[in-house]
């Protein structure tokens, strides 16, 4: 139990220090910002699981910062996939699936039994 606490904390800590990194060091760019965006979601993922494994958190509080966890790593790749892709329309379609994928997950969080079934 106690592995699992040191080992978010250590992520939170690493996150953060990742993100005040980018944000303060080096010339900003859109991509930078991102992945800055991204690192600081992911620290405030990890210290509030570790929070959660010290303390106790509601189970939809966990259930929406996976969410948020997960949906800024796929912004965050759709971004790169723009940077890589200008002119195509793969860049658009990640982006609408991302977008479909953001509406189904936030509707099972108000809906949890309507669009995956009993939990």
């Amino acid at each position: 139990m106690r592995v699992a606490l040191w080992s978010h904390v250590i992520c939170g800590l690493a996150f953060w220090a990742l993100t005040l990194a980018l944000l303060f060091r080096g010339r900003s760019t859109p991509t930078r910002f991102g992945l800055a965006l991204l690192a600081g979601i992911m620290a405030t993922w990890a210290a509030a699981i570790a929070a959660s494994i010290q303390f106790g958190l509601s189970p939809l509080i966990e259930a929406v910062l996976e969410m948020v966890r997960t949906l800024a790593i796929i912004g965050f790749t759709i971004l790169l996939i723009r940077r890589s892709f200008p002119a195509g329309g793969l860049g658009r379609a990640f982006e609408i699936a991302w977008l479909l994928l953001a509406l189904a997950w936030s509707a099972t969080l108000v809906f949890p039994t309507t669009l995956l079934g009993a939990n």
